[in-house]
């Protein structure tokens, strides 16, 4: 019996395990989607110095602390401090980019 156990124990282990891995796996893609969203408005505002609206610079704090809670680094904060370093014009439209 005490087989039995030590089987049905190592098996959940090695679910945990997998589904664990899985989780880290899921965290890393997103935050990896999440810098990439971050850079785009960078790109597009910051280097390419077109102009921003209050909606896409509150889309850039929203997309940055998703990011920074799944444990982006220094990287997306400095995308993100010159981001909201830009002066924003209000959006009448209420469209984003």
């Amino acid at each position: 019996m005490s087989r039995g156990l030590s089987r049905l124990r190592e098996a959940e282990c090695a679910r945990d395990e997998a589904q664990e891995a899985r989780d880290r796996a899921m965290q890393t893609g997103l935050r990896t989607l999440l810098r990439t969203e971050l850079l785009e408005i960078h790109t597009q505002h910051v280097v390419h110095h077109e102009p921003i609206s209050v909606s896409v610079q509150d889309e850039a704090e929203r997309v940055y602390r998703a990011y920074h809670e799944l444990g982006g680094n220094g990287t997306g904060t400095m995308l993100h401090d010159q981001i909201m370093a830009l002066d924003a014009y209000q959006d009448m439209s209420g469209e984003r980019r």
